[in-house]
């Protein structure tokens, strides 16, 4: 395991272990304070505590990512800040009064139930659950009742409150999911001093003798508010750069654990047999929720790309279910989102065609401070959605706004699949001069799809047009400009060179296939080892780029260098794979195999979207025109004491 994985995996232990022992914490200051004392305290501690993190967050540069141009960060968490605070400030309540009568490792567990909750009260949402959500919730169900229902089948009051908490904390994990454009921190601040204040603003009603014995219990306080929130929080934020997703979810799991195990060793609590039964079937159950709707393994989804070959449906079907599951880009794990938009290309470029677009209109969006209201275009989970951001000469979309609502009028041109998508992001030229993206829906009253010969030989379901605009209702996409100069502008560009490297994989199969069936020639061979080299340096480039996407050194000027030397190299590369497997293979497989010779055309058409010479010399130009430096003394690039530009001069 790479380092750095390792540190973010004990980074994350810590935490779980933190979070679990507050439990005990509680516990404590339960039988001290009142429960809106205890929870007033420790979450104004926490909030504040995370204060310096925001400012060491803006200052590094990581809060950039979450920011729409011209925005206030502060006052986009505010109103999410204050429906998430009161959702908390519920289950915080409910799970203090239940903990005073109950232990903590019970608490522990029964709260953890929330992961599996989650899923299940998204279903009235919309979204869909999985076969290993069901049978989690099942090993869970079976579980709380080993651990809480007794012989007589009665609950108790105290294990019951935590129980109605554990919902709460999962409607508050969907108010999250609701706004999860926004800074995670700011977000947490405002929610943590919301809970806190209205929990203070209670314990006179509530607390049978209000704000008495704080001082005895003020370790428990300090205890939940600084170490819990604040050191915890912070341990996460920092932990899951690392880490993997699905490595970060099983360990954060281990918090019910550590409750139990601070429960005993701190407090002397015990349980029965059947109530160590009931905890390990509750700990299978939230295990099998978190990998059930985890992503679906690559193999899964190249299947469903090689039986839906050439289908535009299929594609977006595919899309609407990765939308669901993969990562964004600059969330962390962006080499995962390249590899899976990598593994489609290489069994049907048609349906990456379809999918890349999808995946690129949903990481716009999250990028907003706050999910735009996309009600008034009828947008929801089922969308199908496209990105049209092209110009044409004697074209221009124009957008105006009549009393508070915008409107489309003109053609925009190259607009993909327009006629198979529900919906697209679409650039628009506004009165003052500047370009603003907007969200539309393609099947509106105004909107027509205009019908052009369509010669193409590669991608030829992939139909791009004009479209005109008459009229459509539009929802603004961030402000002015805000799209070109958003920190993912150049994401989306090299996601589109994951997929050509996708279909140079695909292509070069032909060529391993042919190898396993007959003995190659010296000049066979040749070209296999050329073919290899290749891939492993465009591989290269692209885990290079997503590690600079996820640790924000690809916004801005160096975002496009990066972008511009990621979509050369994938292009060169691409265009050395096709020659060299045309001379190693000869005409056979472009004539006698379906499959090759769509794939061939596919990514001859698909890899022109690279502007060749152009394209290099926008490099050239944005190399000559970077001043900013980046000091590489103690890394690799550091080769003769000169300092290295952030995706600029790095020889």
């Amino acid at each position: 395991m790479p380092i750095h994985r390792l540190r973010g995996d004990l980074l994350l232990l810590l935490t779980a272990a933190i979070w679990g022992f507050s439990f005990t914490a509680q516990r404590v200051g339960s039988g001290l304070v009142g429960a809106n004392t205890f929870n007033g305290l420790r979450f104004a501690l926490g909030g504040l505590a995370l204060l310096p993190l925001v400012a060491v967050w803006d200052r590094y540069g990581q809060g950039t990512r979450h920011r729409a141009q011209g925005s206030t960060p502060w006052r986009a968490a505010l109103l999410p800040g204050l429906i998430a605070g009161t959702v908390l400030f519920i289950g915080s309540l409910l799970q203090q009064l239940g903990i005073a009568t109950t232990t903590a490792g019970k608490a522990a567990f029964i709260t953890g139930l929330y992961v599996v909750v989650v899923p299940v009260l998204g279903i009235a949402l919309g979204h869909r659950t999985s076969r290993g959500t069901w049978a989690g919730a099942g090993f869970a169900a079976l579980g709380l009742y080993l651990l809480c229902v007794t012989e007589g089948l009665t609950i108790s009051a105290g294990d019951l409150l935590v129980l109605v908490s554990a919902f709460a904390f999962a409607g508050h994990i969907l108010v999250i999911d609701r706004y999860t454009g926004l800074d995670p921190l700011r977000l947490s601040v405002v929610q943590f001093l919301t809970c806190a204040s209205l929990s203070l603003a209670a314990a006179p009603l509530t607390d049978a003798a209000p704000f008495t014995g704080i001082d005895q219990a003020l370790v428990p306080i300090l205890y939940g508010g600084l170490l819990s929130v604040g050191v915890a929080y912070t341990l996460q934020v920092i932990a899951q750069r690392d880490a993997l997703p699905s490595h970060a979810a099983l360990i954060l799991a281990l918090e019910s654990v550590f409750g139990v195990l601070g429960g005993a060793l701190l407090l002397g609590e015990s349980m029965t047999s059947r109530g160590y039964l009931g905890c390990a079937l509750m700990f299978t159950g939230i295990v099998i929720s978190q990998a059930g709707p985890a992503r679906a393994p690559a193999r899964r989804w190249a299947g469903q790309t090689r039986r839906g070959r050439g289908d535009v449906a299929a594609g977006l079907r595919l899309a609407r279910d990765l939308g669901r599951v993969v990562p964004s880009p600059g969330a962390g794990d962006t080499s995962t989102l390249w590899s899976v938009l990598a593994t489609l290309a290489a069994g049907d470029l048609t349906i990456a065609r379809v999918v890349e677009p999808h995946l690129d209109a949903l990481a716009i969006m999250a990028q907003l401070d706050a999910p735009p209201d996309l009600s008034g275009i009828g947008a929801n989970e089922e969308s199908t959605w496209g990105v049209f951001a092209a110009e044409g000469p004697g074209q221009r979309l124009q957008a105006h706004q009549s009393g508070g609502r915008w409107a489309l009028d003109g053609v925009k041109p190259w607009c993909s699949l327009a006629a198979d998508l529900s919906h697209a992001i679409v650039t628009a030229w506004v009165p003052s001069g500047a370009r603003r993206t907007f969200a539309v829906a393609l099947d509106a009253n105004g909107v027509e799809v205009a019908s052009v010969p369509w010669h193409a030989r590669g991608l030829p379901a992939v139909v791009s047009g004009p479209v005109t605009f008459s009229g459509v209702t539009a929802v603004p996409i961030g402000l002015d400009d805000w799209y070109l100069n958003r920190p993912g502008f150049a994401w989306g560009g090299m996601g589109v060179a994951a997929c050509w490297y996708g279909g140079a994989v695909g292509v070069a199969r032909e060529l391993v296939a042919q190898a396993r069936t007959r003995e190659l020639d010296q000049i066979g061979l040749l070209h296999v080892g050329a073919v290899d080299q290749a891939l492993v340096a465009a591989r290269c480039v692209l885990l290079d780029a997503a590690a600079r996407v996820d640790d924000a050194r690809a916004t801005g000027t160096a975002g496009a260098v990066t972008a511009l030397r990621v979509r050369a190299q994938v292009a060169a590369t691409v265009e050395q794979i096709l020659i060299r497997c045309g001379h190693a293979l000869g005409p056979a497989p472009l004539c006698f195999s379906d499959e090759h010779a769509s794939r061939v055309a596919d990514l001859q058409v698909y890899v022109r979207q690279e502007h060749a010479e152009r394209d290099a010399a926008a490099l050239g130009r944005a190399l000559l025109n970077t001043d900013t430096t980046e000091d590489t003394s103690n890394t690799d690039d550091a080769t003769d004491g000169r300092d290295a530009r952030i995706g600029g001069w790095p020889w």
